[in-house]
């Protein structure tokens, strides 16, 4: 694997967890300064954002397609053609979707909410700004698509983990020094965006060397829409899938143990750190490739990600049970901790399963990547329900394996590679897992589970340098940037 490509994987995760420790951070100050209630209502905020802007994000991953490939045989009017209709299908969609919000959000608070009159008055004055967030979302989205799609990772995460910082700190300073008013909050929160958006578009028009606005272009927007749209099912679906056993378990279970399944499985969803930020770094440079190149840098890729992935998984393992302990206490931790070691090995297939939807996407065909979701949807229902109505919360966590298992075979079919020669390496590293799985449960010692776990680490990784070359010239090259 290129030097280059490490790289870029080190700035991508380090963009990615920087905000998530300033995030949690900020929690409790927020909590102390507005208060249980208005912070529910702002947490949403932040929720609804998100996804509000999912259009907006989709078509940019299109963009981003079409930009790396343009980019790579240098063709400045293209990479500009596509950039600028990304923004103006993005800004239109955006402000669309934020009339709608402001809509629905005015009906929702005046019909449906039970809260007092003086908390609804603020949630009615913060509705606009809520609905302009939307349209800075989207285009902020088309511009940091630009700068990923040019491979230029440092200024894109320095940018967005800078402006992720000041979402969270300024909005807070505001409530401290000013008034702790939804409104007010939701200015700052907005200006930090706007800011962050301006910063984005100064960079990926120098980047793309842009020197005028261009209008929409109709082809352009056509192939967008055509990539864009089948991520936007993609994207539905997989979240969908994401949160529909936390439904289930609520209508057969009730909510008690939906707040016992939910506390674990939302913290080892962090694990996804780390196939994301590789994610991140080969869409753009699969999309500027040929089939064959291509090919070898998903086994490259596949490889790395085992071999560092992996260690980091048995040690979630080993760790999540005791960190279970304190921070929920020992009632919530005795029933979620081994079904949260389940979930933990679901994170690992499904990063695994990941990397490989970024080659069916760039190289085979959105459309397949997407509809293989949807099917497998019906499934992963049906199986769920059966899971869970048998075995309970443990028959949820399993029901999870399955799923993501069956998505990765699915993906390396629809990709046209041998399975066996991809499924080989996965298999050792699975073996060191499932080994793994079983120490957590077998020793009473804590510190005797923990001394077989670490002697696994080491030979997993062990395995991994003998078995990839590519990794043993990694290793070798940073034991010497060491020395040096």
């Amino acid at each position: 694997m290129e030097k280059v490509i490490v790289k870029n994987i080190v700035i991508n995760f380090a963009g990615l967890i920087a905000p998530a420790f300033v995030s949690l951070a900020t929690v409790p100050a927020y909590i102390h300064t507005l208060g249980l209630e208005r912070y529910g209502i702002v947490a949403l905020v932040w929720i609804l954002i998100d996804y509000f802007g999912i259009l907006g994000f989709t078509m940019s991953v299109a963009a981003q397609n079409r930009i790396s490939k343009a980019y790579s045989t240098g063709d400045s009017r293209a990479c500009a053609e596509v950039f600028w209709s990304v923004t103006w299908v993005n800004l239109a969609t955006g402000a669309l979707i934020g009339i709608a919000v402001y809509a629905a959000g005015f009906l929702y608070t005046s019909c449906c909410t039970n809260v007092d009159t003086g908390l609804r008055h603020e949630i009615e004055s913060g509705l606009p700004w809520l609905a302009l967030s939307v349209p800075i979302a989207n285009v902020s989205c088309a511009f940091g698509a630009a700068l990923t799609g040019a491979e230029r990772f440092g200024a894109f995460n320095t940018t967005q983990t800078i402006g992720t910082i000041l979402f969270q700190v300024i909005p807070l300073s505001v409530a401290f020094v000013i008034s702790p008013t939804l409104q007010n909050v939701l200015v700052a929160a907005i200006a930090m965006r706007l800011i962050t958006a301006g910063q984005l578009a100064w960079q990926s028009s120098r980047v793309l060397n842009i020197a005028g606005v261009m209008g929409p272009r109709r082809e352009v927007i056509k192939g967008l829409f055509g990539f864009g749209g089948w991520m936007f099912v993609a994207t539905v679906t997989s979240m969908i899938s994401e949160s529909i056993d936390r439904l289930l378990i609520g209508s057969a279970l009730g909510a008690r143990l939906v707040a016992v399944y939910s506390v674990p499985k939302n913290l080892v969803t962090r694990l996804n750190i780390v196939a994301m930020a590789l994610e991140r770094v080969l869409f753009p440079r699969l999309s500027a490739v040929d089939r064959e190149a291509a090919g070898v840098l998903m086994q490259e890729s596949s490889q790395f990600l085992g071999a560092v992935y992996t260690p980091i998984v048995m040690a979630a393992m080993l760790a999540v049970g005791p960190f279970l302990q304190i921070w929920v206490g020992h009632d919530i931790a005795a029933v979620a901790t081994p079904f949260a070691r389940v979930l933990i090995f679901t994170m690992w297939i499904a990063g695994q399963a990941d990397i490989w939807r970024v080659l069916v996407q760039s190289h085979v065909s959105a459309a397949r990547a997407a509809q293989a979701c949807v099917l497998q949807l019906s499934v992963y229902v049906a199986i769920l329900w059966v899971a869970i109505q048998q075995f309970g919360l443990m028959g949820a966590a399993v029901a999870n394996v399955l799923r993501v298992s069956l998505d990765f075979v699915v993906l390396l079919r629809l990709a046209r590679v041998p399975l066996w020669s991809s499924l080989r390496g996965m298999f050792a590293h699975a073996a060191f897992l499932l080994v793994c799985l079983w120490l957590t449960s077998s020793f009473e010692s804590h510190l005797l589970t923990f001394a077989a776990g670490a002697l696994l680490i080491l030979a997993d990784l062990a395995w991994s340098l003998v078995t990839s070359p590519a990794l043993r010239h990694m290793g070798r090259s940073l034991l010497l940037r060491l020395n040096f």
